[in-house]
């Protein structure tokens, strides 16, 4: 299998190294990174752990909140 497939491997290698190279993917994925890891530091649980405590419709409610939180700077309603 892995011979039949060298040449889309190569290409998806390809592709992937250059989005991962990318300075404005870089800066995305190490915000995020930081925001969990802030989050963590709070609460002591992980992103994955807070969400299965909620019922899924409050889910994805929780995330636009906490977007919408960070990018205003107000952590009030997390207290």
């Amino acid at each position: 299998m892995a011979v039949k497939c060298q040449k889309e491997n190569s290409a998806l290698q390809g592709c992937l190294t250059a989005y991962y190279n990318d300075p404005a993917t870089y800066e995305e994925c190490k915000m995020e990174y930081l925001k969990e890891r802030e989050e963590f530091r709070k609460t002591g649980l992980t992103t994955k752990k807070r969400l299965q405590k909620l019922p899924t419709s409050m889910q994805a409610n929780t995330h636009m909140v906490l977007r919408i939180s960070n990018v205003h700077g107000n952590h009030n309603h997390l207290k």
